[in-house]
C-alpha cells in the first residue's frame, strides 16, 4: 500500500508540474486572469435627514457563492477528501483553482465569515437573481453601531462579491407646491420630481451654476431668494461690473429659472437645481447678441470671485466658428475643475457649433415632449446628450415648449436647445451636492453613463436622455468611481483660424448668439394670481391654472419677442418655428440600422472549445480548466469543452479534441 501511494503521490507530482508548465505554453487569457481586489471607500453624505438605514447593508454575491452555497461546497469536499481518490480529486481542483488565481471555497467562506462576526451582523437572503447571484440583507444584531462605510468596503473587497451598497430609505415622490409645477412636463419627463427626494441641491453655495447669458432679472420673485451674484461683461469695461447686469431680452431670465428657479415657495414655478445657487453674467446683449470677449470676461471674473467652489457653466449660446485659441481656453477651465455645459445649435443639421463642439464641453440636443428629437435641434454624433427643449408652433400646442421664468416678475414658454442645456446644469448641481468631492470628470461620466438610451443614441447623440435619478443614485451608491482622465489639450477636428501671433485671448470676436427658438404666432395668458409685491421675499399666492388674467402685473406678453426686435434674430443658430428644418433624411435612425448576421454556431464535436474555428492548444487549455474544476466560470475565449454534450466535461471530451488534432496531421 505505501508502495502504491508512493506511486500516486510522484504522478500526481508530475501532474502538478506539466499543469504549471500550461502558464507557459498557452495564452495568457486562459489561465492567468487578473484579480482587481481594491475599490474605492464610498462617502455617505451627512444629511441632517439619514439617507440610510443605520447598521444596515444589502449585499450581492455572485452567483453560488453565497454564504450557503459556499458552506454546502466546504462539506462536499470535507467528505469528499475522506476516501484517497477523493482526496486527490480535491487537490486537483485546487491547483485548478491556483492557476486561475481563485479562491477554495473554504477560502471564500472564512473571509465572509470573518466579515460578518467581526461586525456582529446578521444577514438573510432577500432574493434570489436567477443565475445573476443573490441579494442578502445584512444588520449588525448585538445593538452597537457599525461604520455602515467600512462594512461596504470590507464586503466589496471579497471576491465573492459582486457589490456592496447601502440600505437606502425611500420616500414617496415630492411635489412642490409652486402653482404651475404640473405644467413643467418636462420635470418629470427626466425623473427629476424622484431626484428631488435623494438630493434637494446645495443650499450653502458650494455647488453653484454660472448662467452666461443675457443676464437675469435679478429681483425676480421666483429667482432673487437663489442668486449668488450678478455681473454685467457687455460694459465695455476690461472687467465685469458686479451688481449689474439686468436681463433686457427674457432669455437669460428663462434658461436661470430653469436651472434653479427657487422652488417649494408656493410661487410661479419649479427650478432643477431646487436649492442651488446661481451667479449671472450678462455676456449677450439686449438683442440676444454678444461678442467672444464678453464670454472670456466672465469667466475671468468667474473664477476670480468664486475660487472656492464647484462650478458647474451653462451656456444657451453659440457661433459657428472654430477657435483654436478658445479652445485652449476653455481647456483650462476644465483643467481648473470646472463642468462646462453648452446648448448644440438651433439649426437642425450637424455641422458644429461651439463652445458646445469642444471636447471638454457637455454638448446638450433637444428633445420633444414625446422625447423624440425637435426638428429645430442641431444633432450628430458630436453631441453628448439631450434634454427636454420643447416643440410648439401656436396657442393651441403652447403647453409642449418649456415653462419657466421670464421678466416683468413672471413666466413663460420656450422652445430651443438653449432650453435644454439648464436641464442638463440643474441635474449635475444636484448630483455634484451629493458628493461634492468628486471631480468634474467623474460628475461628467456619472451624468453621461446614467443617460436613457432613448431612439436616436448613437446617431443624434452620443449617450442619451438624461435621467435625473440614475444620475444622483449613481452618485450616491455607486462605490467604485471612473478615474479622470483628462488630455491636457485635445487635438482639434476642426480647422483653426490661422493667426501669426496666437495669444490666450483670440483678436477675431465671433458674435454668440442665444439658442432658442421664437414662437412668432404665441399669445400667451400669464398664470393668474392674486395681488402681491414683487419682492425678494413675495410668497404670492398663485392659482394653479394658466388662465385668466393676472392682477397687478406688467401688461407686457412675456411669451412674445420684445418690441425692439420686431424680428426674430437671424443667425446660423437659430430657425423660426415656421421655418422647414433642413433635409435630415439622410442621417440614419435607429430602424435604419443594417441587419446583423449573426455567426453560425461552432462544431464543438471537433474540440473547438474557443469557437475560433481551429482546433489548437488552446482549445485544450479550456478543457483543462473545466476539467480539473467543474465548478469553475469559464475563462478568456472560452466557451465551452462539453464536446459531447453530456453535460460534463470528462477524458471522453479530451479524446475527441485529440482525435481532431491526429486527424490534422
Amino acid at each position: 500500500m505505501k508502495y502504491f501511494q508512493a506511486v500516486v503521490q510522484i504522478l500526481f507530482s508530475i501532474f502538478c508540474l506539466v499543469s504549471f508548465s500550461l502558464l507557459v505554453v498557452f495564452p495568457k487569457g486562459v489561465f492567468a486572469l487578473d484579480i482587481d481586489s481594491t475599490v474605492p471607500e464610498v462617502n455617505i453624505i451627512d444629511k441632517n435627514e439619514p439617507l440610510y438605514v443605520p447598521d444596515s447593508v444589502i449585499v450581492h454575491f455572485k452567483d453560488e457563492k453565497t454564504p450557503e452555497e459556499l458552506a454546502q461546497k466546504v462539506t462536499t469536499r470535507t467528505q469528499q477528501k475522506e476516501s484517497f481518490f477523493g482526496w486527490v480529486q480535491v487537490n486537483v481542483s485546487n491547483i485548478g483553482r491556483a492557476i486561475r488565481r481563485d479562491q477554495t471555497p473554504e477560502t471564500q467562506l472564512e473571509s465572509i465569515e470573518n466579515t460578518i462576526d467581526k461586525n456582529n451582523l446578521e444577514g438573510s437572503e432577500m432574493m434570489d437573481l436567477n443565475k445573476k447571484g443573490s441579494l442578502y440583507v445584512f444588520e449588525e444584531s448585538s445593538g452597537k453601531n457599525i461604520d455602515v462605510k467600512k462594512v461596504i468596503n470590507e464586503f466589496n473587497n471579497d471576491p465573492t462579491v459582486e457589490s456592496a451598497f447601502p440600505n437606502a430609505i425611500i420616500h414617496g415622490a415630492y411635489a412642490p407646491n409652486d402653482p404651475a409645477f404640473a405644467d413643467q412636463w418636462h420635470y418629470e419627463n427626466i425623473t427629476i420630481p424622484q431626484a428631488w427626494d435623494m438630493s434637494p441641491g446645495d443650499t450653502s453655495g458650494n455647488v453653484v451654476v454660472a448662467v452666461m447669458d443675457s443676464g437675469i432679472q435679478r429681483n425676480h420673485q421666483d429667482l432673487s431668494g437663489n442668486i449668488l451674484g450678478w455681473y454685467d461683461c457687455t460694459n465695455g469695461a476690461s472687467s465685469c461690473q458686479p451688481n449689474s447686469g439686468n436681463d433686457g431680452f427674457g432669455h437669460g431670465t428663462h434658461v436661470a429659472g430653469t436651472v434653479s428657479a427657487a422652488t417649494n415657495n408656493n410661487i410661479l414655478v419649479s427650478g432643477v437645481g431646487h436649492n442651488t445657487k446661481i451667479i449671472s453674467f450678462k455676456v449677450l446683449g439686449d438683442d440676444n447678441k454678444g461678442q467672444l470677449d464678453w464670454l472670456i470676461k466672465g469667466f475671468h471674473a468667474l473664477e476670480q470671485q468664486y475660487p472656492n467652489k464647484k462650478i458647474i457653466v451653462n451656456m444657451s449660446l453659440s457661433f459657428t466658428v472654430y477657435i483654436a485659441d478658445f479652445e485652449s481656453f476653455m481647456n483650462q477651465r476644465w483643467i481648473d475643475g470646472m463642468v462646462l455645459v453648452a446648448a448644440a445649435g438651433n439649426a437642425g443639421d450637424i455641422n458644429k457649433n461651439y463652445p458646445a463642439g469642444f471636447a471638454n464641453v457637455i454638448s446638450v440636443a433637444a428633445t420633444k415632449r414625446d422625447n423624440v428629437i425637435a426638428p429645430y435641434s442641431t444633432r450628430g454624433s458630436w453631441v453628448d446628450v439631450t434634454a427636454p427643449g420643447g416643440s410648439c408652433s401656436n396657442q393651441s400646442n403652447i403647453g409642449d415648449c418649456v415653462l419657466s421664468t421670464s421678466n416683468a416678475n413672471w413666466a413663460s414658454y420656450m422652445q430651443g436647445t438653449s432650453m435644454a442645456a439648464p436641464h442638463v446644469s440643474g441635474v449635475l448641481a444636484l448630483m455634484w451636492s451629493v458628493n461634492p468631492a468628486l471631480s468634474n470628470q467623474q460628475i461628467r461620466d456619472f451624468l453621461q453613463n446614467s443617460s436613457d438610451r432613448i431612439s436616436g443614441t448613437g446617431t443624434y447623440w452620443k449617450y442619451g436622455k438624461i435621467n435625473a435619478l440614475a444620475g444622483v443614485n449613481s452618485v450616491l451608491g455607486t462605490l467604485s468611481t471612473p478615474t479622470p482622465t483628462y488630455t491636457q489639450t485635445p487635438t482639434p477636428s476642426d480647422t483653426p483660424i490661422p493667426s501669426n501671433t496666437p495669444t490666450n485671448t483670440p483678436t477675431f470676436t465671433p458674435i454668440p448668439t442665444a439658442t432658442w427658438t421664437p414662437i412668432p404666432t404665441a399669445t400667451f395668458t400669464p398664470i393668474p394670481t392674486a395681488t402681491y409685491t414683487p419682492v425678494p421675499t413675495a410668497m404670492a399666492s398663485v392659482a394653479p391654472v394658466l388662465t385668466g388674467t393676472p392682477t397687478n402685473t406688467p401688461t407686457d406678453t412675456p411669451f412674445n419677442t420684445p418690441t425692439n426686435t420686431s424680428t426674430p434674430i437671424a443667425s446660423p443658430t437659430q430657425s423660426p418655428q415656421d421655418t422647414v428644418a433642413p433635409d435630415i433624411t439622410q442621417l440614419p435612425t435607429a430602424t435604419d440600422s443594417p441587419d446583423v448576421t449573426l455567426p453560425p454556431a461552432c462544431d464543438l464535436t471537433t474540440g473547438d472549445a474557443d469557437c475560433n474555428g481551429s482546433v489548437d492548444s488552446a482549445d485544450y487549455g479550456c478543457w483543462v480548466v473545466e476539467y480539473l474544476d467543474p465548478d469553475a466560470e469559464l475563462v478568456g475565449d472560452c466557451k465551452s469543452a462539453d464536446f459531447n454534450s453530456s453535460g460534463k466535461v470528462d477524458l471522453l471530451d479530451f479524446v475527441l479534441w485529440r482525435n481532431t488534432i491526429l486527424s490534422q496531421g
